[in-house]
């Protein structure tokens, strides 16, 4: 079974969403549940959340190597830019 996530690192986000970037490294919320691991270094990832027009988008990520989007979570920061 595939979840359809999506694992997106911090260059090509800061690329293409230097916005997200900008807020995911000046403004960390972390949430207190269990956080996944990264799919690179198997260490436990921070979650935060992403303001939005359309509301918070939480996203995954590792301090090191990137982020780690949900199935709808990358198309809801996309829609929801304010």
């Amino acid at each position: 079974m595939r979840c359809g996530g999506q694992f997106v690192t911090f260059a090509r986000m800061r690329i293409s969403r230097p916005d997200t970037m900008q807020v995911i490294e000046t403004t960390p919320r972390p949430y207190p549940i269990e956080p996944l691991r990264c799919p690179t270094c198997n260490e436990g990832m921070r979650r935060t959340a992403v303001d939005t027009a359309n509301g918070d988008v939480v996203v995954d990520y590792c301090d090191l190597h990137g982020l780690w989007f949900d199935t709808t979570e990358l198309a809801d920061l996309a829609t929801g830019d304010r």
